[in-house]
């Protein structure tokens, strides 16, 4: 375990001095690195397309996942901690520039790496917030990191900032996702979680803004709307950690607010990233957009235009779970929308040269 951090260090290494040489990486590598991507495997190789997509189109990072949606393999990239140490160690030595190694690690019933591939069990973000101890959720916040830190999980994408306001809520009140339902109470227990991330250096991906904790999953779009029962009070812990510099990464939802967009859902919005999170709350890390390929956006919009959408509402990085669909293409069809994009002048290749200088600067703080 110890060789394996020493050649990741090694590797982080590497980063610096990358932002001095900015000028020479073409439009198609800065572009690879505001991706996100799962993949299939528990180990790999040379040969396997991950690893092309690394080499070949400067991947920014992947995502880990146990079960495979579709085809129900309980291992697609999981075994135990061994195995997975070792996935994450040979990912990285193919990589030019280091990768963010991303994983859902909440704690409770959100657990990619759980007991039953040899990890500890942790407690919910409602356990946490109804404790309220601040010693008992650092060390519970502290397993998590180090269980990651371990295994070479360089990016967790906790902690849930969204609000109890909703019991019944199928994706977070039922679930045990939220701290509490007051706004102090998250922000003071998602400071101690991320602290316990940065202290080991694993970042967070806070989520899932603008909010989801209203959601009571009876409207009839595809798309989760939360319009009618949405306070702008749930926009108070991202304001508190944003201003206490607690904040490297905000993953933007694909909930639907006509009160903040009558148009798009939060992830392809312009008014929700650009507006409200980068101007109004005066967010400069790294935006991440939630991913176009789940079915609410795809139906919606197609694939195309939802991605289309999220690089155009200023996302700083994209991620493809590859899950409940698997395209292997899918890194390579990325990189030629935002190249279009910039070459039909839709966007400046300024704010592609924007996005990956956040995405570098985030990889050097490691």
């Amino acid at each position: 375990m110890k060789l394996r951090s020493l050649i990741f260090v090694a590797l982080l290494i590497t980063v610096s001095g990358v932002t001095e040489e900015i000028k020479s990486q073409t439009l198609e590598e800065k572009v690879g690195q505001m991706i996100l991507v799962g993949f299939r495997g528990t180990d790999i190789d040379e040969n396997d397309r991950i690893v092309s997509d690394i080499r070949e189109h400067n991947l920014g990072g992947v995502v880990l996942y146990s079960t495979d949606m579709q085809t129900d393999d309980e291992n697609r990239n999981i075994e135990s901690p061994d195995q997975v140490s070792q996935l994450t160690a040979s990912l990285q030595e193919f990589a030019d520039t280091p990768l963010f190694v991303a994983v859902d690690q909440e704690g409770g019933r959100v657990n990619r790496l759980d007991t039953g591939y040899g990890f500890e069990t942790t407690d919910s973000h409602r356990q946490l917030g109804v404790e309220e101890d601040e010693d008992y959720t650092r060390q519970q916040a502290g397993r998590i990191a180090e269980t990651l830190q371990e295994v070479g999980v360089n990016m967790n994408f906790a902690p849930v900032l969204d609000l109890y306001v909703n019991p019944a809520n199928p994706v977070i009140g039922r679930l045990n996702r939220s701290f509490s339902s007051e706004p102090d109470v998250v922000a003071e227990q998602a400071s101690i979680f991320i602290k316990e991330h940065r202290d080991r250096n694993v970042i967070n991906a806070v989520k899932h803004f603008p909010g989801y904790g209203s959601y009571a999953g009876e409207d009839h779009r595809s798309i989760p709307d939360v319009t009618e029962s949405w306070d702008d009070v749930e926009l108070e812990p991202y304001q508190q950690l944003i201003d206490n510099n607690a904040v490297d990464i905000v993953m933007v939802s694909n909930v639907f607010n006509r009160e903040l967009d009558e148009e798009y859902p939060a992830s392809l919005s312009t008014k929700i990233i650009n507006d409200l999170l980068r101007e109004e709350l005066q967010f400069d890390g790294v935006i991440l957009a939630e991913s176009p390929q789940m079915e609410e956006i795809t139906e919606e919009y197609g694939f195309e235009e939802g991605v289309r959408r999220q690089f155009l509402a200023g996302a700083d990085m994209l991620q493809f779970a590859n899950n409940l669909v698997y395209n292997e293409n899918v890194v390579e069809e990325v990189i030629q929308i935002g190249v279009d994009l910039v070459e039909s002048g839709e966007i400046p290749e300024s704010q592609i040269e924007e996005s990956y200088n956040r995405i570098i600067n985030l990889k050097e703080s490691l």
